[in-house]
């Protein structure tokens, strides 16, 4: 079975305890309120799909163990995609250790794919953050 059908054929299911974690996460931050992130569920999938679907096994597309910290270090800890990946990627990792058939190495190509993408997002969002020290020294020199 390809990685992408097995992805299609647990959406359902990963949408549903995706967006139930999301519910119980602790609601000290009011940029990851889970309402706000559940549309961000299924292009998420969309993405993760496309990479299980077209990437090949090759060096550059896995997360650097070490380099790429997980999950990653923000600033002011108001970044809303932490929690939504860290989460995600335990749902997502769940329906696939469910895969009998599949290696530990698929299953860390899996994961490696699911955090790339996690963190695309997170370093966008820490990219624009007005409490991230470069972007406000960035603002200072600009403005």
């Amino acid at each position: 079975m390809k990685l992408s059908t097995c992805l299609d054929r647990g959406r359902t299911r990963i949408f549903a305890d995706w967006q139930r974690l999301l519910s119980h996460a602790p609601k000290d931050n009011p940029l990851a309120e889970p309402a706000a992130l559940y549309h961000l569920i299924d292009p998420t999938l969309d993405r993760l799909r496309i990479r299980l679907e077209s990437f090949e096994w090759r060096a550059s597309n896995h997360v650097v163990r070490g380099k790429d910290t997980w999950p990653p270090h923000c600033h002011c800890g108001f970044n809303p995609f932490l929690d939504f990946y860290v989460r995600g990627e335990r749902v997502v990792m769940a329906r696939f250790q469910l895969q009998a058939w599949l290696s530990f190495d698929g299953l860390k190509w899996v994961q490696d794919q699911f955090r790339i993408i996690a963190l695309e997002d997170i370093r966008g969002f820490g990219g624009v953050c007005q409490r991230n020290a470069t972007v406000k020294q960035a603002g200072r020199v600009g403005g």
